[in-house]
C-alpha cells in the first residue's frame, strides 16, 4: 500500500518539481492555508501529500499574481511589456486601464529645442503636423497663410477630437509647401496606453516605450521657463486602474526581450 501511495505522490508531485521549483514554497504556504480537514478525518500520509498538491492547482493564479519576469523565448526588436491583470483569486479583470510614466535623467542645460518658426515672407501657408515614433500622423492643424514674423504652436497632446494621445515620443512639425520648416520633440507621459481585454491581458509595445529618447525639454508647469534637456531611461512606471482601485509597478525594460508583468487588483 505504501509503495502504491508513494508512487502516486511522486507522479502528482513531478509536474510541480519541474515547472515550479522557485515558487513551490510560497504555493505550499497558500495551500496549507486553504486545505483544512476536519480532525475526525484521518488520511494516509501519502494521501495528504496528494491532496495538498492537488489543492495547489487553483491556487497557481490566486497566490502568484505579482510576477516580473523576462521571457527569453519571446524575441522582439525593441522593448515590450505584457501580462495579465487579475483579482486576489486569480480571476482576470477586463477593462483595466493601463498607464505609462517614463523615468527621466538629466543630460544638459541646452540648447533648448526651438518651437518658434520665423516666417520669412508674407503669404506662406503653414500646416502643423504631429507624428508619432513610426511617423504616423496623430494631429493636423491648418494654420493658414502667415505674415512675416514669429509663428509658434503648442500642441495640447490630444487627437483632433480632444481625446488624449497614448504616452510616447512625438514630433511637432511646421510644414510649408516647400517642406518641413521646423520640428520639435514632445514626450507624452502618464496617459493611458491600453486596457485589458476580456481575459485580463494587456500589451505595451515598442512605440510606447521610447527608451533613450532625447532631447526631452524640461519646462516649468506653465511652459514658459526652460530648465534643460532630459533623456528617457529604461525604467517605467505602469499604473493599473479599475473601479477606484489603483496599483503602480516600476518596470526595468530590457532591449529585445519581453518583460512579463502580471498584476493583482484586490
Amino acid at each position: 500500500m505504501d509503495f502504491v501511495m508513494g508512487s502516486l505522490s511522486a507522479i502528482v508531485f513531478l509536474p510541480f518539481s519541474v515547472f515550479l521549483p522557485f515558487r513551490f514554497c510560497r504555493l505550499m504556504f497558500c495551500a496549507t492555508k486553504t486545505l483544512s480537514l476536519p480532525s475526525s478525518i484521518s488520511l494516509h500520509p501519502h494521501l495528504r501529500v496528494v491532496a495538498l498538491l492537488v489543492t495547489l492547482l487553483p491556487l497557481l493564479a490566486g497566490c502568484e499574481r505579482e510576477l516580473l519576469l523576462l521571457d527569453p523565448s519571446l524575441q522582439i526588436q525593441g522593448y515590450e511589456v505584457r501580462g495579465v491583470v487579475g483579482d486576489r483569486f486569480g480571476n482576470p479583470i477586463p477593462g483595466v486601464g493601463v498607464t505609462v510614466d517614463y523615468l527621466l535623467e538629466y543630460v544638459n542645460d541646452g540648447p533648448e529645442p526651438l518651437r518658434t518658426y520665423q516666417v520669412p515672407s508674407p503669404g506662406e501657408a503653414i500646416t502643423v503636423s504631429v507624428v508619432n515614433r513610426v511617423d504616423q500622423p496623430v494631429f493636423t492643424y491648418a494654420a493658414g497663410t502667415q505674415e512675416p514674423g514669429s509663428f509658434i504652436f503648442i500642441w495640447d497632446q490630444t487627437y483632433p477630437n480632444g481625446q488624449p494621445v497614448p504616452p510616447g515620443a512625438y514630433s511637432v512639425r511646421y510644414v510649408a509647401p516647400a517642406g518641413v520648416r521646423l520640428s520639435y520633440p514632445v514626450l507624452v507621459s502618464g496617459n493611458q496606453v491600453t486596457t485589458t481585454d476580456s481575459l485580463g491581458r494587456y500589451t505595451i509595445r515598442d512605440p510606447e516605450l521610447p527608451v533613450d529618447f532625447y532631447p526631452v525639454p524640461d519646462y516649468s508647469s506653465n511652459g514658459t521657463t526652460y530648465y534643460g534637456n532630459l533623456r528617457v531611461t529604461s525604467q517605467v512606471i505602469l499604473g493599473f486602474m479599475a473601479d477606484g482601485m489603483e496599483v503602480y509597478r516600476t518596470v526595468q525594460l530590457t532591449r529585445d526581450q519581453v518583460v512579463i508583468l502580471d498584476a493583482r487588483l484586490n
